[in-house]
């Protein structure tokens, strides 16, 4: 058998002695197998090739040729680690053989060898620079790796060589929820973005006349589940999809991903548990199913954290720690811990309180984040020795033993909700506060910070900013002054100030010090779900939290809206990019503030 025989063959490759008779061929017979071996493998007869190649192996275990078609059969018959064993040898023989590293790249990428993977997969791009197979497992590498412009670029080009293969959309879709709003790179890639805007036209053409296939309906609910323009589009195909008993398990995960916008957690869990079971190694799966049990609240909490936890690091490989062993959860005595930030800056203020419970339980971290939140850290009691750098340092420069992604405590140190409830407030740099308390001072009335936008490259920005259209209920509040707190550039923030007439102190913040500074001068905050949001929790200041209708683990777990900040109230929006319910409900308890300041001060 074949695989007996490639089972052998480094000791064979070795010179060790082998029960198989050898045998020999002409050049001319040798030509006329590996021909037959193509065309058998060509045509999806697997019989037939093994039968060919074994004779071409058991005369010379050194054919690279047919070193390469094993390796091939071996993938094909889902062997991995055996196809990565020949295809390996195969390259040492033949580096320029390209269909060899092409499947030596996909065997190690479903090995879970990413980084071997995306280097082989470079060098098999250079070899079938069009092929789209190639392009596209590259483009899945990047986008792994985080690497999200060079991903769209594959992406794209794999749709430019094969247009009618959807499988580039698909991973499109993929990378618009996990990159950034320039994601798809349309202006460099024209031809492509206009293959994706006629696919996408010709299906709503048939979704309107009710003559989708599963097929197509799969591709059209990953072009318009992300879309503010057609997500009416996705929830009715989502609604028509649930029933189907045939789902596979990356269209059930899209559909769980829309009821998870919808704001219905019970069919997401069940959408993702669905998808789960077609696909139990796929790391998407288990980390969508993960944050909705987490978000759900229920006995399967811890589970739900290793669940999303250990495959968070299984997917972003590309950013953890490697120099040292991950830690445990063991005792380390008089060795060091490295803490790294995981997540955004609102995560990072979130999860402070993991450092206090480290710090409680005799683990002192060293604790490293990027600049812009170090000013507000550095008041942090817990957050232990604080490291500061663009570029995240080697934990083994820092004497550290272990390392640990800042998330991953919350599976580590076995926390429950309960042991969420006691945040770790923070301080505003003092000399900052002396500046604009100073400056907010001179400010009349009852005075509000608002967030209603947020970084417009964030792939969900349009399902959380609000439109300054929306916010005309604020206006109506009397005695209060805004103040922006905003400050990513674009049109809708400044329309929002304007509108509100706004006080904007941000042309001087230079970092998260000084959004604290201002912040803890104000009354009270109002915000999207950003990091302002959770710097205001943080600082104890009241916060009213216009979140939008998907229910997320950071503002919701089981039946309570205030998980993390015991200072913040919940508006969520009942349906996606519908506002006027929640604004009117912060208007409303921003007038009985004001009003109540007007008492206080004899007004």
């Amino acid at each position: 058998m074949l695989k007996k025989l490639v089972g052998n063959l480094l000791e064979r490759v070795r010179g060790l002695p082998q029960d198989v008779p050898a045998m020999s061929f002409s050049p001319q017979e040798r030509t006329r197998h590996l021909a037959g071996v193509e065309a058998a493998l060509a045509e999806g007869n697997r019989a037939l090739a093994q039968s060919l190649v074994e004779p071409l192996l058991h005369a010379d275990p050194d054919d690279g040729q047919a070193l390469a078609a094993a390796g091939i059969l071996a993938y094909l018959n889902d062997n991995f680690a055996m196809a990565c064993r020949i295809l390996e040898r195969t390259v040492e023989l033949l580096p320029s053989h390209a269909q060899a590293h092409k499947f030596l790249a996909a065997a190690l990428y479903r090995l879970g060898e990413d980084p071997k993977a995306l280097a082989v997969a470079e060098r098999a791009n250079n070899l079938l620079p069009y092929d789209a197979q190639v392009t596209n497992m590259l483009g899945v590498l990047y986008m792994n790796a985080e690497r999200y412009d060079e991903s769209a670029d594959q992406f794209n080009k794999a749709l430019e060589a094969t247009p009618q293969d959807l499988t580039p959309l698909l991973n499109l879709a993929a990378l618009e929820a996990r990159g950034r709003a320039h994601r798809r790179r349309d202006a460099s890639r024209p031809r492509a973005e206009q293959i994706r805007k006629q696919t996408l036209n010709r299906l709503m053409a048939d979704a309107r006349r009710s003559n989708l296939d599963p097929a197509d309906a799969k591709i059209l609910l990953a072009l318009t589940s992300n879309s503010p323009l057609h997500f009416d589009t996705a929830v009715q195909i989502a609604e028509a999809l649930y029933s189907d008993e045939t789902l596979d398990g990356t269209t059930a995960r899209l559909v769980g991903q829309v009821f998870t916008r919808l704001g219905d957690l019970p069919r997401s869990i069940e959408m993702c548990e669905l998808a789960l079971e077609g696909a139990p190694n796929e790391s998407g799966h288990r980390i969508a199913l993960g944050q909705a049990l987490i978000a759900a609240g229920d006995k399967r909490w811890s589970a739900a954290w290793q669940m999303a936890d250990y495959d968070f690091l299984r997917l972003y490989r590309s950013g953890s720690v490697t120099e040292v062993p991950l830690w445990s959860g063991q005792r380390l005595g008089q060795q060091r811990l490295f803490v790294y930030q995981d997540q955004g800056f609102g995560d990072v203020l979130l999860a402070l309180r993991f450092l206090r419970t480290l710090s409680d339980r005799g683990t002192r971290p060293v604790f490293w984040v990027k600049p812009d939140l170090a000013p507000v850290l550095r008041s942090c009691e817990y957050c232990g020795e604080l490291v500061v750098s663009e570029i995240r340092p080697d934990a083994r420069s820092l004497n550290c033993a272990a390392a640990a992604p800042l998330f991953s405590l919350v599976r580590l140190l076995k926390l429950r909700p309960v042991d969420l409830k006691q945040p770790a407030l923070i301080q505003a740099p003092r000399d900052r506060c002396i500046e604009w308390r100073a400056e907010v001072a001179k400010i009349s009335g009852l005075r509000v910070g608002l967030v209603a936008t947020g970084n417009p490259w964030r792939h969900d920005d349009w399902f959380r900013s609000i439109p300054p259209g929306a916010l005309t209920p604020l206006q109506q509040v009397q005695g209060v002054t805004w103040v922006n707190l905003a400050v990513d550039a674009r049109p809708e923030r400044e329309e929002t100030i304007a509108m509100l007439r706004m006080i904007d102190p941000t042309a001087d913040f230079h970092d998260f010090g000084d959004t604290a500074a201002v912040t803890d001068a104000l009354d009270a905050v109002v915000a999207i779900d950003c990091s302002v949001a959770h710097l205001a929790g943080a600082l104890g200041k009241p916060v009213f939290v216009l979140a939008p209708s998907s229910i997320d683990w950071r503002w919701q777990i089981g039946a309570d809206t205030q998980p993390w900040w015991p200072s913040a109230q919940l508006f969520r929006s009942p349906k996606p990019m519908r506002w006027e319910e929640p604004i009117k409900c912060v208007a409303s308890e921003l007038s009985r503030l004001a009003n109540a300041a007007r008492r206080t001060s004899g007004h």
